[in-house]
């Protein structure tokens, strides 16, 4: 019996973006398989869109109203991310806010969410397949899982979004079942079980040795860069180490990666496994900063880091949280993605939702208008220059 190959697709959208209220059409992707018979299984598919993907934080989500948000759909194509989700669920077992109820604050953000639900594949889930030695582009294009239930193979691949839509829909609506509950729980404990104090006492011995040198994090992070780079056997060795067990990799999957490795197969790491490695080097950069006390720990910092792992898979980053930006120069150097900061496109937003509602005509179509000091113009351009 043959294997599945690796797919590559390229997905028409339908989208109506009309002078009053937006209006929704669902979207269908539809996706060839190409290349020679044979080959190795993999789970993954790689979507070329006709607009710029844009993936945002919670942070940007929250910010937004709807008039704003429609402006953002017209103009990129906006991706979640598995990390989101668990964020707004998670939002269900938080304490009573003030003036909001956790309920209300999940079934808020679910009405921004449903409209466009596309989710890249789990980060953890691409790491360890590229361990097992299969390829992860990281050139912008969002990275689907083909074991997804709204995914279809066969001859082709066809991705309903449907069924997530419905899953939004239901939560927009204050329809929250029980195991969206007890799935709330586990987030939150999981959210909330981060101790900055417990990875700065376990990595010291390893930042002194490697990085005492380092007096700012813009030395920091070509420090990690080099120390990435070197072709060190024991320092490879250590780094493979540091990579399985940040990624929680299966003992099937790091008993490979360590026969290559012991067979001399993997030189260095960020070769065998760039996209692994990605991750890997993004995570020293934080633990070794807050250790080094050149960034602010936060109580978030394990949903924010997760975000930024995502980062290859777009092409346009928008978020509001201050780690993103701190962190983003060490982003830059190894993915295409430009950055964009929330208060910035909050402005923006704002501004072509006016022009909307005064003059129609002059805002038609999905080339955004030009507006001075535009950072939607800014991403456009970026986008255009970048990927022609």
């Amino acid at each position: 019996m043959k294997e599945k190959l690796p797919a590559i697709a390229k997905a028409r959208v339908s989208k109506t973006a009309r002078r009053g209220a937006p209006t929704w059409v669902k979207r269908d992707f539809t996706c060839a398989k190409r290349g020679p018979p044979g080959g190795i299984v993999t789970a993954i598919i790689f979507v070329a869109m006709m607009q710029p993907h844009l993936i945002l934080d919670k942070s940007v989500l929250q910010m937004l109203n709807p008039r704003e948000l429609f402006e953002l759909n017209v103009f990129f194509e906006m991706v979640g991310t598995p990390v989101l989700t668990n964020e707004i669920l998670g939002d269900l077992e938080k304490p009573p806010g003030k003036n909001r109820l956790p309920h209300d604050v999940v079934k808020a953000l679910a009405a921004k969410r449903w409209s466009s639900p596309m989710e890249p594949m789990h980060f953890r889930k691409a790491a360890h397949t590229n361990l097992m030695n299969v390829d992860i582009a990281m050139t912008g294009a969002t990275l689907l899982d083909l074991d997804a239930p709204h995914v279809t193979t066969g001859l082709g691949v066809s991705i309903n979004l449907a069924p997530l839509q419905h899953v939004w829909a239901r939560w927009a609506a204050g329809d929250f079942r029980p195991l969206d509950t007890n799935t709330a729980r586990l987030i939150r404990m999981a959210l909330d079980g981060y101790d900055p104090a417990v990875i700065r006492q376990g990595w010291k011995p390893y930042t002194d040795k490697h990085f005492a040198a380092c007096r700012t994090l813009a030395e920091l992070i070509p420090a990690v860069d080099e120390l990435m780079s070197t072709f060190s056997e024991p320092t490879q060795r250590v780094l493979l180490r540091i990579t399985l067990g940040m990624l929680k990799t299966p003992d099937h999957i790091a008993r490979f990666a360590f026969r290559l490795f012991n067979a001399g197969l993997i030189a260095r790491v960020q070769d065998y496994a760039p996209y692994a490695a990605f991750i890997t080097r993004l995570s020293l950069v934080y633990i070794c900063g807050i250790t080094k006390e050149l960034l602010r720990a936060g109580e978030h910092d394990v949903a924010d880091m997760q975000y930024l792992f995502y980062a290859p898979w777009c092409q346009v980053f928008a978020s509001n949280d201050k780690l993103h930006r701190t962190l983003w120069p060490a982003v830059a150097r190894h993915a295409k993605a430009l950055f964009m900061w929330g208060d910035d496109l909050k402005k923006d937003l704002t501004a072509r939702a006016e022009s909307r509602a005064q003059d129609p005509d002059r805002v038609a179509g999905c080339v955004p208008i030009r507006l001075p000091d535009s950072v939607v113009n800014a991403a456009c351009d970026y986008c255009n220059k970048v990927w022609p």
